[in-house]
């Protein structure tokens, strides 16, 4: 990919206070047209336009960093094409697991990892997070992007992550909780809610509100449930 686009990353992040290197946007953008590449045989995004997709998966990916501590054990639930999984682990320069529950985009995502040379600090697995949870040591940062509901979100991360952890989503404008659900499901699970901001994404490309949760204490209620029981009979309902 170009120069053109390579300015455009690093104008429209520097828009955040996010300041990235030339080896950094390199890899981004590399990924980026690994992503588009392997679109074509696997379904990882409808965004297929370069420029676009800058702003609506690298740039949206690279909000979440602002909220991430360098090194540390980072988790991202749902990863699909590796947003925002992969920018947080190039900029920040985490000990990483991307997991989905679909094959042919974990296979993808391996690949990816490989041309990128992240290898050796990016694991992928395909599994649910209900699954993960069952046997995987805590994180420190759980995020998820895209992928579910808030309050199905903080079932998923609660149980993987260490007292004191964070869990970080990003979400489109739309409210799905009220206050009362999301902090009666916080309680449930142990989490308290930290921050939330809203974005605006370079060239009206988008809103974005990212919701910061911190792991307070234990759940009052056995996490992981089942798989499927998030989704089929959601924590707000027990609010």
């Amino acid at each position: 990919m170009g120069d053109d686009l390579k300015k455009q990353l690093i104008e429209d992040a520097g828009i955040y206070g996010i300041s990235i290197d030339e080896e950094q946007a390199n890899c981004l953008l590399k990924h980026l047209a690994l992503v588009l590449k392997e679109n074509e045989t696997t379904n990882l995004t409808r965004v297929t336009d370069p420029k676009t997709a800058v702003d609506i998966h690298i740039v949206d990916s690279l909000l979440i960093t602002k909220y991430v501590n360098d090194g540390c054990r980072y988790l991202d639930i749902g990863s699909g094409a590796g947003y925002p999984g992969i920018p947080v682990a190039v900029v920040r320069k985490t000990n990483t697991l991307l997991i989905d529950s679909v094959g042919k985009k974990t296979r993808a995502l391996e690949r990816m990892v490989f041309e990128l040379g992240l290898d050796q600090d990016i694991e992928v697995l395909q599994c649910r997070a209900e699954e993960l949870a069952l046997t995987s040591p805590a994180f420190d940062c759980v995020t998820a992007r895209a992928v579910s509901s808030v309050d199905v979100l903080l079932e998923y991360g609660a149980p993987l992550l260490r007292i004191g952890g964070i869990l970080i989503l990003s979400k489109g404008p739309a409210e799905e909780l009220d206050d009362h659900e999301l902090r009666g499901v916080c309680e449930l699970c142990g989490m308290d809610e930290v921050s939330r901001e809203t974005f605006e994404l370079p060239h009206n490309r988008g809103t974005r509100r990212i919701f910061i949760f911190k792991k307070t204490g234990e759940p009052k209620i056995h996490l992981p449930r089942r798989v499927g029981m998030a989704t089929k009979k959601p924590l707000r309902e027990k609010v």
